[in-house]
């Protein structure tokens, strides 16, 4: 979403497109989806890039948006990034600690409100009645 969205911005403010990664680490991906046995290593090794990925991806759009102030974004993109933001900060948690730890996580960019644990979920059947 961040490479559409920073292409976009550099192409009607004017500015020098970006440098990145993102063609090839998607031909990466999709070499690893293709493996039907994926080993730890691996699967971690996918991880970091893609977050690496994202994190570099952010921080160069942020440098448009603040060089820029901001302009041609609306109030609903703004959100999205704001979300994008805290999946980030999330899933550099998850890559040194258990899912377990993580409490509040976000599981979509278009329902960005919370998932609600296990436990919140099970309620007695009869206790409505």
């Amino acid at each position: 979403m961040f490479e559409k969205q920073l292409f976009k911005k550099c192409k009607t403010i004017g500015h020098k497109k970006a440098r990145s990664k993102y063609r090839e680490q998607k031909a990466k991906q999709l070499g690893y989806f293709r493996k039907r046995r994926k080993s730890f290593k691996e699967t971690l090794k996918r991880k970091k890039s893609l977050v690496f990925l994202l994190e570099k991806g952010l921080g160069q759009l942020q440098e448009i948006l603040d060089f820029y102030q901001g302009a041609g974004l609306k109030p609903n993109d703004f959100a999205c990034l704001k979300t994008i933001k805290k999946v980030l900060v999330q899933q550099q948690f998850l890559l040194e600690n258990p899912p377990s730890e993580l409490k509040d996580r976000i599981v979509s960019l278009h329902k960005p409100y919370l998932r609600r644990s296990s436990g919140e979920r099970k309620t007695n059947l009869w206790s409505s009645v």
